[in-house]
């Protein structure tokens, strides 16, 4: 239960949303589009968490979200898929989009104030979306071609929504794949599958899994598993998430 408010300034990040949780036991803190929101248990001083906002300033600074901003005539290009924004003759302010399995068109209508935030969160929520729905076409061939070269078999593979969890593996040996997976690179898209592929023989976080992850990195990738979440930490993202 959230028990109260409060923000600081910070000279570097800027404003810090600090919220109290009766739940909460550590200090929490990640980044919710463009603002470091801090999570703490009530009570817990306010030198407290300037300290442990000192401690993560390097995280904080290298996981910075960058400043997404759409204009006419821009190609978001991802791998094995494109996103193209143009102005609808439409004075309409409503967003409207046709795809493919390869491209999308996003129209955006006449005298729209293409810096809005308001604009960037629709046209974000409208590309995931359209990944969404062409997800599957191009996940499942690169999951596919990876669980059979590291020789194992899920119980089945599902897309779902989400860019904050990227993949899941559950008690049934089912691998649940995130849409969002799509405007990442693909080293980062197989980085996530190699991770997930591991938790079908160490369903945790320990010592052996890392050590299995890193291997069936090496396997498909040639690169260690520590170096390509490090990257996959400090991804900027094309869209707001």
């Amino acid at each position: 239960m959230t028990t109260s408010q409060k923000t600081l300034h910070h000279p570097t990040l800027g404003t810090v949303h600090i919220t109290e949780r009766a739940n909460a036991r550590n200090i929490i803190m990640r980044w919710k589009q463009e603002t470091v929101h801090v999570t703490v248990r009530p009570g817990c001083p306010t030198e407290a968490i300037s300290e442990a906002i000192e401690r993560n300033i390097h995280r904080l600074e290298a996981t910075r979200p960058s400043t997404v901003r759409f204009s006419i005539g821009q190609i978001l290009s991802l791998d094995g898929f494109s996103f193209r924004i143009e102005q609808s003759p439409q004075s309409s302010p409503r967003l409207s989009a046709t795809f493919s399995n390869d491209e999308a068109l996003i129209l955006v209508g006449k005298d729209v104030d293409m810096d809005s935030t308001e604009l960037t969160k629709s046209i974000s929520h409208l590309m995931l979306d359209i990944a969404h729905k062409v997800a599957w076409h191009h996940l499942s061939p690169i999951a596919k071609g990876i669980s059979d070269r590291l020789g194992m078999t899920p119980s089945g593979w599902k897309i779902v929504r989400g860019t904050r969890k990227l993949g899941h593996c559950d008690s049934r040996r089912v691998i649940a794949l995130s849409s969002g997976l799509l405007f990442l690179p693909e080293e980062l898209r197989q980085y996530v599958i190699c991770h997930e592929i591991a938790h079908l023989t160490q369903m945790n976080h320990s010592p052996r899994f890392h050590a299995l992850c890193d291997a069936y990195c090496h396997t498909i990738l040639k690169q260690s598993a520590a170096g390509l979440e490090a990257r996959l930490r400090k991804y900027r993202w094309p869209i707001l998430r």
